[in-house]
């Protein structure tokens, strides 16, 4: 059967997608590929596979060619056209265990073949279903790569005029003429190509524990070697891999105890998820998806300065998943000193089955003398991904930076349903121009049971200064009383404009009878109407849930910093008609020596401490 670049257009251009959106305000997508065509005028004929891939992507709004990735195939076919909602749409077929790597944002779906991302498998059994990509600079790039499938292959020919492919190129690249030569192209930047080391671990694990659904795996090691991405694809494996094939296994038991960059939720959070759709896109396109299970708030990105109730918290969380599913825990960067104490208290909670060590070679045996193992225990000892991933010449997105773009992400997001699997965000106004939520803290309507402050001590009247205008924790809580000779009113202080103060200082919330359900943003307080002005992207129903049930509603305010860029619009030298300098809480101007928040810097020693 003879199959023409035309015949192929009409063929894809019957298939139509149903998109809800009105809107496709879309990145930009570059796809990166090593390019193999002759450029000769005259026809060529290549043998196609169809039986293997096909891929369809969606919402791309142009497509550039680069030349100099030698690890990359380029697909064999590319055709371009708009459905019926106006949406462009990229048809890409694939040879066996050919790659392709875009940048930007995207969607795609199979309708032929087996692809691969990141260790989860798509076929064509759901052609209806479109999976969203954000393939962005904050992390490695992913790569999609056929998989060869069981079924019969079916060869073809296809004729493709060699000049009018190059004219199409150039076309799409033409607008960029002026701009390529002074901004880098993505050739050094890091692909994520999982070694053979992690995914030989990575069925070591699954292979002998299919059967055993209560397997609990811990994730452990120093800081960016690559923890998240190695839980991903295990994630990813166990949800799409050939050992689920009969989807005997529905959901993964994901437990986050890294405050510092977790990955379904803001940071300051211990928490834990069911998650049951294959995990791709960075951390901060998902911190709120409706996969939490429970969460508690510590309201710090390091458990050093209450470890007891960081213990405690994570108890907690062990105890209270009991579903018969595999338990993936991601672990602290914080592997020295009270840190490996801190990870061998959490072996120890979590009758973990295997242990991954993901780290240098060097730091390898040190950590395996210094760690206590249980006999039941297996160790599995992999390389960083530093290792592996080529990071010279790019620059590199900070911890910082990036969980400011979680804070960002999270409360730009907009409600989302149970069943969507995606985060949608609302970006068209600022903070400040969005209703906020009005709750009352004092009287019998009263909606905020109470405030606190964690790790620290301040005078009463000093908590209205402390709290507004900053980020703060819902966390929802039993009658802590209740077994108390205290009565609420009793452990509750009062401020002179009624401010209704828990001190939480030395005893926290115990984690037992408590959880947190998101964040705020306080917004303001108004002391003549006893109200606060909340935003969050809590959904309405769980708000109401919590407002009019027994619980007590307590607001807790950590270590977390507010972006400025959330509060103010920076195209304005005004917001709510204040003009900067006059705002309060904000300053744009350096005053001098002493003015910024104090670090002390920890590897320094002193003479008589140095060895």
């Amino acid at each position: 059967m003879t199959l023409s670049a035309l015949e192929a257009h009409k063929k894809y251009k019957s298939i139509n997608t149903e998109d809800k959106r009105t809107n496709s305000n879309y990145e930009r997508v570059q796809a990166i590929t090593k390019t193999e065509q002759n450029n000769n005028d005259h026809n060529t004929t290549n043998n196609f596979d169809f039986s293997n891939t096909d891929i369809v992507l969606k919402n791309i709004n142009e497509i550039s060619i680069k030349k100099n990735l030698q690890i990359i195939s380029k697909p064999s076919i590319n055709k371009q056209f708009l459905d019926k909602n106006g949406c462009t749409v990229e048809i890409f077929g694939f040879y066996t265990e050919e790659k392709l790597i875009l940048q930007g944002f995207y969607e795609f779906k199979v309708i032929k073949g087996i692809i691969s991302i990141m260790s989860s498998e798509f076929d064509s059994s759901n052609t209806s279903q479109w999976y969203r990509i954000f393939s962005l600079t904050t992390d490695s790039i992913p790569v999609i790569s056929s998989v060869l499938s069981n079924k019969n292959s079916i060869e073809t020919s296809c004729f493709i005029h060699s000049k009018e492919i190059c004219s199409f190129i150039r076309m799409l690249d033409s607008f960029l003429e002026s701009i390529i030569c002074i901004i880098d192209d993505f050739s050094n930047h890091p692909l994520l190509n999982i070694p053979e080391s992690w995914l030989s671990a990575i069925d070591i694990i699954h292979s002998s524990n299919f059967d055993n659904k209560t397997a609990r795996i811990i994730i452990c090691g120093p800081k960016s070697s690559g923890k998240s991405t190695f839980a991903k694809n295990l994630i990813n494996k166990f949800l799409t891999g050939k050992y689920n094939k009969h989807k005997t296994i529905e959901g993964i038991n994901y437990i986050e105890t890294d405050l510092g960059q977790p990955e379904f939720s803001p940071h300051g959070i211990i928490s834990s998820h069911y998650i049951k759709k294959p995990v791709i896109n960075p951390s901060f396109t998902h911190c709120t998806l409706p996969s939490l299970t429970k969460a508690h708030f510590l309201g710090n990105i390091s458990p050093q300065n209450n470890p007891k109730h960081f213990l405690l918290c994570i108890n907690d969380i062990f105890n209270t998943n009991k579903r018969n599913i595999p338990t993936i825990i991601n672990t602290p960067g914080w592997t020295k000193g009270m840190g490996l104490e801190l990870l061998n208290e959490i072996i120890n909670l979590s009758n973990c089955t295997y242990l991954v060590y993901i780290g240098p070679k060097t730091n390898v045996e040190i950590f395996d003398t210094e760690l206590i193992l249980p006999s039941s225990v297996e160790l599995l000892t992999l390389p960083s991904a530093r290792e592996f991933i080529n990071t010279c010449g790019t620059v590199k997105t900070n911890t910082a930076d990036l969980r400011e773009l979680s804070i960002i992400s999270y409360f730009h997001s907009i409600n989302i349903s149970e069943d969507n699997c995606h985060t949608n965000w609302e970006f068209d106004s600022y903070l400040l121009d969005m209703k906020p939520w009005i709750v009352k803290y004092d009287g019998d309507l009263n909606g905020i049971d109470a405030i606190s402050v964690l790790n620290t001590t301040l005078d009463i009247e000093e908590f209205y200064y402390a709290i507004n205008g900053t980020i703060m924790a819902f966390v929802v809580a039993d009658d802590i009383t209740k077994n108390n000779e205290n009565t609420w009113k009793s452990i509750i202080t009062k401020s002179k404009d009624c401010l209704p103060i828990l001190n939480m200082e030395k005893n926290p919330i115990d984690p037992k009878i408590s959880q947190c359900i998101g964040l705020c943003i306080l917004r303001g307080i108004s002391r003549k109407s006893k109200e606060l002005q909340i935003l969050t992207p809590i959904d309405t129903l769980t708000l109401n849930k919590y407002l009019n049930s027994n619980k007590k509603i307590i607001l807790v305010r950590g270590n977390l910093e507010l972006p400025i860029s959330l509060m103010i619009n920076c195209k304005k030298n005004k917001d709510a008609k204040i003009d900067w300098n006059k705002a309060p809480y904000l300053s744009l101007e350096n005053e001098g020596l002493g003015s910024k928040v104090w670090h002390p810097r920890k590897n320094i020693e002193r003479p008589a401490m140095r060895i």
